[in-house]
């Protein structure tokens, strides 16, 4: 492509005119509809075109795809335990700690 030809095109169907125009490798038909494709597809537009960003009518992503990791535990138990440990203390410490009146605590 020569160096006029090679900003992004302004609809659809110039786009796969100049895809077809030029033989440019591609496996996509745009707009592109699936959220796996997308990486590929933004890279091979990015390194295609002039473009500091791809025109939203490119793609035609509806939803993502529900998450794969696991945050939670489904384990149903519900007997959690909470232990609360107190800091280790000296018997000298604990001397001190209990000769102060609570309502100065």
């Amino acid at each position: 492509m020569s160096t006029n030809d090679n900003r992004f095109p302004k609809t659809i169907k110039q786009l796969t005119e100049q895809i077809q125009q030029y033989n440019l490798p591609t496996k996509w038909k745009f707009p592109v509809d699936r959220q796996e494709e997308f990486p590929e597809a933004a890279d091979f537009l990015c390194r295609t075109f002039l473009v500091e960003a791809i025109p939203d009518f490119v793609f035609s992503i509806s939803s993502f795809s529900p998450p794969d990791w696991v945050l939670f535990n489904k384990d149903d138990n519900t007997n959690t335990i909470m232990i609360v440990e107190q800091p280790n203390i000296t018997d000298e410490e604990q001397e001190t700690e209990t000769k102060i009146p609570h309502k100065y605590l």
